[in-house]
Protein backbone atom coordinates (compact mmCIF):
# COMPACT_ATOMS: atom_id res chain seq x y z
CA UNK A 1 0.00 0.00 0.00
CA UNK A 2 2.76 2.61 0.86
CA UNK A 3 4.55 1.76 -2.44
CA UNK A 4 1.43 2.45 -4.32
CA UNK A 5 0.83 5.70 -2.38
CA UNK A 6 4.53 6.94 -2.94
CA UNK A 7 4.74 6.45 -6.83
CA UNK A 8 0.99 7.69 -6.94
CA UNK A 9 1.80 10.94 -4.80
CA UNK A 10 4.49 11.75 -6.94
CA UNK A 11 2.90 11.20 -10.11
CA UNK A 12 0.29 13.49 -8.85
CA UNK A 13 2.97 16.37 -7.86
CA UNK A 14 4.49 16.06 -11.51
CA UNK A 15 0.94 16.20 -13.30
CA UNK A 16 -0.52 18.53 -11.68
CA UNK A 17 2.82 20.91 -11.73
CA UNK A 18 3.65 20.22 -15.24
CA UNK A 19 -0.12 20.81 -16.02
CA UNK A 20 -0.05 24.26 -14.23
CA UNK A 21 -3.02 23.41 -12.00
CA UNK A 22 -1.36 24.52 -8.69
CA UNK A 23 2.12 26.45 -7.92
CA UNK A 24 4.84 24.10 -7.18
CA UNK A 25 4.92 25.80 -3.39
CA UNK A 26 1.20 24.88 -2.72
CA UNK A 27 1.79 21.44 -4.77
CA UNK A 28 4.76 20.18 -2.62
CA UNK A 29 2.99 21.43 1.16
CA UNK A 30 -0.79 19.89 0.30
CA UNK A 31 -0.25 16.73 -2.10
CA UNK A 32 2.18 15.20 0.70
CA UNK A 33 -0.23 16.31 3.63
CA UNK A 34 -3.13 14.64 1.42
CA UNK A 35 -1.56 11.35 0.83
CA UNK A 36 0.04 11.04 4.40
CA UNK A 37 -3.80 11.23 5.87
CA UNK A 38 -4.39 8.54 3.51
CA UNK A 39 -2.01 6.19 4.73
CA UNK A 40 -3.45 6.96 7.67
CA UNK A 41 -0.39 8.77 9.54
CA UNK A 42 -2.19 12.36 9.79
CA UNK A 43 -1.97 12.11 13.09
CA UNK A 44 2.32 11.73 13.07
CA UNK A 45 1.85 14.57 9.93
CA UNK A 46 3.17 17.44 12.33
CA UNK A 47 6.12 15.61 12.97
CA UNK A 48 6.91 14.67 9.76
CA UNK A 49 7.08 18.20 8.58
CA UNK A 50 9.27 19.52 11.57
CA UNK A 51 11.52 16.55 10.91
CA UNK A 52 11.93 17.63 7.33
CA UNK A 53 12.22 21.37 8.04
CA UNK A 54 14.97 21.15 10.42
CA UNK A 55 16.99 19.15 7.84
CA UNK A 56 16.37 21.42 5.04
CA UNK A 57 16.66 24.82 7.28
CA UNK A 58 20.69 24.56 6.77
CA UNK A 59 19.95 24.57 2.78
CA UNK A 60 17.42 27.15 2.61
CA UNK A 61 19.52 29.78 5.11
CA UNK A 62 22.42 29.46 2.54
CA UNK A 63 20.85 29.73 -0.26
CA UNK A 64 18.51 33.06 1.23
CA UNK A 65 22.22 34.91 2.09
CA UNK A 66 24.08 33.81 -0.86
CA UNK A 67 20.77 35.50 -2.76
CA UNK A 68 21.61 38.79 -0.44
CA UNK A 69 25.01 39.20 -0.40
CA UNK A 70 25.83 38.49 -4.44
CA UNK A 71 22.70 40.71 -4.89
CA UNK A 72 24.45 43.54 -2.33
CA UNK A 73 27.80 42.98 -4.30
CA UNK A 74 25.79 43.53 -7.78
CA UNK A 75 24.13 47.10 -6.10
CA UNK A 76 27.94 48.28 -4.52
CA UNK A 77 28.85 48.21 -8.56
CA UNK A 78 31.25 45.34 -8.03
CA UNK A 79 30.98 43.54 -11.31
CA UNK A 80 30.17 46.76 -12.73
CA UNK A 81 34.08 47.44 -13.81
CA UNK A 82 33.88 43.63 -15.16
CA UNK A 83 31.12 44.34 -17.80
CA UNK A 84 32.58 47.31 -19.02
CA UNK A 85 36.24 45.45 -19.48
CA UNK A 86 34.57 42.39 -21.34
CA UNK A 87 32.96 45.03 -23.31
CA UNK A 88 36.08 46.43 -24.13
CA UNK A 89 37.86 43.59 -25.18
CA UNK A 90 34.86 42.34 -27.22
CA UNK A 91 35.11 45.14 -29.78
CA UNK A 92 33.44 44.36 -33.02
CA UNK A 93 35.24 41.08 -33.43
CA UNK A 94 32.05 38.29 -33.40
CA UNK A 95 34.68 35.81 -31.57
CA UNK A 96 35.53 38.14 -28.86
CA UNK A 97 31.92 39.11 -27.96
CA UNK A 98 30.49 35.76 -28.56
CA UNK A 99 33.51 34.71 -26.03
CA UNK A 100 32.86 37.95 -23.73
CA UNK A 101 29.07 36.59 -23.36
CA UNK A 102 30.24 33.76 -21.67
CA UNK A 103 32.54 34.46 -19.56
CA UNK A 104 30.22 37.56 -18.25
CA UNK A 105 27.43 35.03 -18.02
CA UNK A 106 29.86 32.90 -16.04
CA UNK A 107 31.24 35.65 -13.47
CA UNK A 108 27.60 37.11 -12.85
CA UNK A 109 26.12 33.24 -12.17
CA UNK A 110 27.86 33.49 -9.34
CA UNK A 111 24.54 34.99 -7.47
CA UNK A 112 23.10 31.83 -8.01
CA UNK A 113 20.05 33.65 -10.14
CA UNK A 114 19.33 32.97 -13.19
CA UNK A 115 17.24 35.48 -13.86
CA UNK A 116 19.70 38.34 -12.92
CA UNK A 117 22.10 35.88 -14.72
CA UNK A 118 20.26 36.77 -18.24
CA UNK A 119 19.37 40.34 -17.05
CA UNK A 120 22.31 41.33 -16.72
CA UNK A 121 23.91 39.55 -19.55
CA UNK A 122 21.46 40.57 -22.62
CA UNK A 123 20.91 44.06 -21.34
CA UNK A 124 25.20 44.47 -21.55
CA UNK A 125 25.73 42.33 -25.49
CA UNK A 126 22.36 43.07 -26.89
CA UNK A 127 23.03 46.09 -27.70
CA UNK A 128 26.24 44.72 -29.21
CA UNK A 129 24.44 41.94 -30.70
CA UNK A 130 22.01 43.98 -32.95
CA UNK A 131 24.10 46.67 -34.41
CA UNK A 132 26.81 43.92 -35.17
CA UNK A 133 23.95 41.80 -36.33
CA UNK A 134 25.05 38.99 -34.68
CA UNK A 135 22.47 36.05 -33.89
CA UNK A 136 20.75 36.70 -31.10
CA UNK A 137 19.67 32.62 -30.30
CA UNK A 138 23.98 32.36 -30.09
CA UNK A 139 23.35 35.12 -27.06
CA UNK A 140 20.96 33.70 -25.18
CA UNK A 141 22.13 29.95 -26.11
CA UNK A 142 25.79 30.79 -24.66
CA UNK A 143 24.74 32.81 -21.84
CA UNK A 144 22.25 29.68 -20.86
CA UNK A 145 25.41 26.78 -21.48
CA UNK A 146 27.41 29.34 -19.01
CA UNK A 147 25.22 29.55 -16.29
CA UNK A 148 23.98 25.88 -16.66
CA UNK A 149 27.64 25.23 -15.40
CA UNK A 150 27.59 27.75 -12.92
CA UNK A 151 24.30 26.59 -11.67
CA UNK A 152 26.57 23.45 -9.71
CA UNK A 153 27.01 26.02 -7.24
CA UNK A 154 26.24 24.84 -3.60
CA UNK A 155 23.54 28.14 -3.66
CA UNK A 156 22.17 27.47 -7.12
CA UNK A 157 20.13 24.40 -6.53
CA UNK A 158 20.83 21.47 -7.99
CA UNK A 159 23.92 20.63 -5.13
CA UNK A 160 21.95 21.80 -2.49
CA UNK A 161 19.24 19.53 -3.28
CA UNK A 162 22.27 17.00 -3.74
CA UNK A 163 23.43 17.29 -0.91
CA UNK A 164 20.18 17.81 1.42
CA UNK A 165 18.55 14.09 -0.11
CA UNK A 166 22.00 12.67 1.14
CA UNK A 167 22.54 14.25 4.19
CA UNK A 168 25.69 15.77 3.33
CA UNK A 169 26.96 19.41 3.66
CA UNK A 170 27.08 20.61 0.60
CA UNK A 171 30.76 21.57 0.08
CA UNK A 172 31.27 17.98 0.52
CA UNK A 173 29.82 17.53 -2.89
CA UNK A 174 30.87 20.85 -4.31
CA UNK A 175 34.51 20.71 -3.47
CA UNK A 176 35.01 17.63 -5.38
CA UNK A 177 33.58 18.63 -8.00
CA UNK A 178 35.41 22.14 -8.48
CA UNK A 179 37.23 20.15 -11.16
CA UNK A 180 34.91 19.03 -13.23
CA UNK A 181 33.18 22.40 -13.15
CA UNK A 182 36.42 23.91 -14.15
CA UNK A 183 36.80 21.45 -17.28
CA UNK A 184 32.99 22.35 -17.80
CA UNK A 185 33.87 26.06 -18.29
CA UNK A 186 36.44 25.47 -20.24
CA UNK A 187 33.88 23.75 -22.68
CA UNK A 188 31.75 26.27 -22.44
CA UNK A 189 34.63 29.08 -23.72
CA UNK A 190 35.57 26.26 -26.46
CA UNK A 191 32.08 25.98 -27.76
CA UNK A 192 31.47 30.01 -27.62
CA UNK A 193 35.37 30.58 -29.71
CA UNK A 194 33.52 27.83 -32.32
CA UNK A 195 29.82 29.93 -32.25
CA UNK A 196 32.01 33.08 -32.95
CA UNK A 197 34.06 32.33 -35.71
CA UNK A 198 30.96 31.06 -37.28
CA UNK A 199 29.67 34.15 -37.07
CA UNK A 200 32.68 35.78 -38.38
CA UNK A 201 32.81 33.33 -41.17
CA UNK A 202 29.03 34.70 -41.51
CA UNK A 203 29.33 38.44 -41.31
CA UNK A 204 33.18 39.19 -41.45
CA UNK A 205 35.36 41.31 -39.50
CA UNK A 206 32.69 44.45 -38.42
CA UNK A 207 32.89 47.70 -37.38
CA UNK A 208 31.12 49.81 -34.47
CA UNK A 209 28.57 52.31 -36.15
CA UNK A 210 30.59 55.83 -35.01
CA UNK A 211 33.92 53.63 -33.89
CA UNK A 212 32.50 54.61 -30.38
CA UNK A 213 33.39 51.63 -27.77
CA UNK A 214 29.78 50.01 -26.58
CA UNK A 215 28.55 51.10 -23.33
CA UNK A 216 27.38 48.46 -20.45
CA UNK A 217 24.09 48.69 -19.33
CA UNK A 218 23.15 46.70 -16.08
CA UNK A 219 19.36 46.06 -16.55
CA UNK A 220 16.93 46.44 -13.25
CA UNK A 221 14.44 45.40 -15.22
CA UNK A 222 12.66 44.97 -18.89
CA UNK A 223 9.64 45.17 -20.50
CA UNK A 224 9.06 42.03 -22.68
CA UNK A 225 6.12 43.42 -24.61
CA UNK A 226 8.12 46.50 -25.62
CA UNK A 227 11.25 44.50 -26.38
CA UNK A 228 9.07 41.75 -28.26
CA UNK A 229 7.46 45.29 -30.21
CA UNK A 230 10.62 46.16 -30.97
CA UNK A 231 12.21 43.39 -32.09
CA UNK A 232 9.34 42.41 -35.02
CA UNK A 233 9.99 46.14 -36.20
CA UNK A 234 13.74 45.95 -36.37
CA UNK A 235 13.73 42.15 -38.40
CA UNK A 236 13.04 43.87 -41.85
CA UNK A 237 16.43 46.07 -42.01
CA UNK A 238 18.06 43.61 -40.32
CA UNK A 239 17.74 40.74 -42.76
CA UNK A 240 17.84 42.47 -45.38
CA UNK A 241 21.55 44.41 -44.75
CA UNK A 242 22.74 40.59 -43.92
CA UNK A 243 21.49 39.74 -47.04
CA UNK A 244 23.23 42.68 -48.88
CA UNK A 245 26.56 41.68 -47.67
CA UNK A 246 28.58 41.10 -44.47
CA UNK A 247 29.88 44.34 -44.62
CA UNK A 248 26.65 46.28 -46.02
CA UNK A 249 24.89 45.75 -42.33
CA UNK A 250 27.67 47.82 -40.45
CA UNK A 251 27.44 50.31 -43.50
CA UNK A 252 23.85 50.79 -43.37
CA UNK A 253 23.79 51.07 -39.37
CA UNK A 254 26.14 53.91 -39.68
CA UNK A 255 23.91 55.62 -42.36
CA UNK A 256 21.02 55.41 -40.04
CA UNK A 257 22.77 58.05 -37.49
CA UNK A 258 24.97 57.85 -34.35
CA UNK A 259 22.28 56.30 -31.76
CA UNK A 260 24.20 54.60 -29.03
CA UNK A 261 24.19 51.69 -27.94
CA UNK A 262 22.76 52.67 -24.65
CA UNK A 263 19.87 54.75 -26.86
CA UNK A 264 19.27 51.13 -28.19
CA UNK A 265 18.52 49.29 -25.05
CA UNK A 266 16.27 52.03 -24.37
CA UNK A 267 14.80 51.25 -27.09
CA UNK A 268 13.88 47.84 -26.45
CA UNK A 269 12.44 48.36 -22.85
CA UNK A 270 15.58 47.99 -20.77
CA UNK A 271 15.73 50.14 -17.58
CA UNK A 272 19.48 50.13 -17.00
CA UNK A 273 20.95 50.95 -13.89
CA UNK A 274 22.36 54.40 -13.22
CA UNK A 275 25.89 54.55 -13.39
CA UNK A 276 25.90 57.02 -10.29
CA UNK A 277 22.96 55.10 -8.42
CA UNK A 278 23.38 56.03 -4.68
CA UNK A 279 23.64 52.45 -4.09
CA UNK A 280 27.26 52.17 -5.83
CA UNK A 281 30.06 52.27 -3.37
CA UNK A 282 33.56 52.60 -5.37
CA UNK A 283 35.57 53.47 -1.96
CA UNK A 284 34.91 50.02 -0.69
CA UNK A 285 35.45 48.12 -4.31
CA UNK A 286 38.32 46.72 -3.08
CA UNK A 287 37.17 45.62 0.24
CA UNK A 288 34.27 44.30 -1.83
CA UNK A 289 36.40 41.81 -4.03
CA UNK A 290 38.71 41.28 -0.85
CA UNK A 291 35.41 39.67 0.67
CA UNK A 292 33.85 37.77 -1.84
CA UNK A 293 37.42 36.28 -3.09
CA UNK A 294 37.88 35.78 1.10
CA UNK A 295 34.55 34.42 1.23
CA UNK A 296 35.27 31.63 -1.51
CA UNK A 297 38.51 30.56 -0.45
CA UNK A 298 37.13 29.79 2.80
CA UNK A 299 34.58 28.14 1.30
CA UNK A 300 36.44 25.37 -0.90
CA UNK A 301 38.90 25.03 2.05
CA UNK A 302 35.58 24.44 3.96
CA UNK A 303 37.15 26.63 6.98
CA UNK A 304 33.26 27.14 8.08
CA UNK A 305 30.01 25.27 7.24
CA UNK A 306 28.69 26.91 3.64
CA UNK A 307 25.38 28.54 5.82
CA UNK A 308 27.47 29.94 7.88
CA UNK A 309 29.86 31.61 5.81
CA UNK A 310 27.03 33.30 3.97
CA UNK A 311 25.49 34.11 6.89
CA UNK A 312 28.45 36.02 8.17
CA UNK A 313 29.49 37.61 4.64
CA UNK A 314 25.60 38.75 4.27
CA UNK A 315 25.80 40.34 7.34
CA UNK A 316 29.96 41.95 6.74
CA UNK A 317 28.63 43.38 3.64
CA UNK A 318 25.38 44.93 4.33
CA UNK A 319 27.29 46.45 7.35
CA UNK A 320 30.03 48.21 5.97
CA UNK A 321 28.83 49.29 2.54
CA UNK A 322 25.22 50.22 4.26
CA UNK A 323 25.60 51.22 7.95
CA UNK A 324 22.39 53.46 8.20
CA UNK A 325 19.59 51.01 9.24
CA UNK A 326 16.94 52.28 6.38
CA UNK A 327 19.53 51.41 3.66
CA UNK A 328 20.07 47.66 5.20
CA UNK A 329 16.57 47.54 5.09
CA UNK A 330 16.06 48.87 1.23
CA UNK A 331 18.56 46.42 0.20
CA UNK A 332 17.12 43.22 1.86
CA UNK A 333 13.76 44.58 1.11
CA UNK A 334 15.06 44.82 -2.59
CA UNK A 335 16.23 41.18 -2.58
CA UNK A 336 13.40 39.55 -0.64
CA UNK A 337 11.24 38.58 -3.97
CA UNK A 338 13.77 36.31 -4.96
CA UNK A 339 14.50 35.21 -1.50
CA UNK A 340 11.01 34.49 -0.70
CA UNK A 341 10.94 32.24 -3.58
CA UNK A 342 14.36 30.12 -3.09
CA UNK A 343 13.28 29.58 0.92
CA UNK A 344 9.44 29.35 0.29
CA UNK A 345 10.30 26.47 -2.22
CA UNK A 346 12.82 24.70 0.36
CA UNK A 347 10.45 25.09 3.62
CA UNK A 348 7.95 23.62 1.14
CA UNK A 349 10.08 20.79 -0.01
CA UNK A 350 10.93 19.96 3.53
CA UNK A 351 7.09 18.63 3.58
CA UNK A 352 7.14 16.19 0.70
CA UNK A 353 10.24 14.82 1.36
CA UNK A 354 9.38 14.71 5.44
CA UNK A 355 6.13 12.67 4.58
CA UNK A 356 8.24 10.75 2.10
CA UNK A 357 10.37 9.69 3.88
CA UNK A 358 8.34 9.27 7.79
CA UNK A 359 5.67 7.80 6.14
CA UNK A 360 8.22 4.98 5.07
CA UNK A 361 7.16 5.31 1.38
CA UNK A 362 10.44 5.99 0.26
CA UNK A 363 11.74 2.77 1.54
CA UNK A 364 9.03 0.77 -0.30
CA UNK A 365 9.72 2.71 -3.73
CA UNK A 366 13.12 2.08 -3.65
CA UNK A 367 12.89 -1.46 -2.34
CA UNK A 368 10.37 -1.91 -6.18
CA UNK A 369 12.77 0.15 -7.95
CA UNK A 370 15.99 -1.84 -6.85
CA UNK A 371 14.31 -5.58 -7.09
CA UNK A 372 16.74 -5.54 -10.43
CA UNK A 373 20.45 -6.24 -9.79
CA UNK A 374 22.18 -3.43 -9.16
CA UNK A 375 26.09 -2.90 -8.68
CA UNK A 376 27.16 -3.05 -5.09
CA UNK A 377 29.02 0.27 -5.20
CA UNK A 378 25.80 2.36 -6.09
CA UNK A 379 24.67 0.89 -2.18
CA UNK A 380 26.54 4.37 -0.91
CA UNK A 381 24.69 6.74 -2.51
CA UNK A 382 21.50 6.01 -1.39
CA UNK A 383 20.33 8.41 1.27
CA UNK A 384 18.63 5.35 3.37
Amino acid sequence: MLTFLGFAMIATFLVLIMMKKMSPIAALVLIPALFCVFAGQGAHLGDYVIDGVGKLAPTAAMLMFAIVYFGVMIDVGLFDPVVRGILRFCKADPVRVVVGTAVLAAIVSLDGDGSTTFMITVSAMYPLYKRLGLSLVVMTGVAATANGVMNTLPWGGPTARAATALKLDAGDIFVPMIPALAVGLLCVFALAYALGLKERRRLGMLALPGGADPQPVIVAAADSAAAAETDTSEIGPAASGRNAGPRSGAASGAASGPASPAADTAAVGFQGLDPRRPTLRPRLYWFNAGLTAALLTAMIMELLPIPVLFLLGAALALTVNFPHMPDQKARIAAHADNVLNVAGMVFAAAVFTGVLSGTGMVKRTWRTGSSAPSPRAWGRTWPW
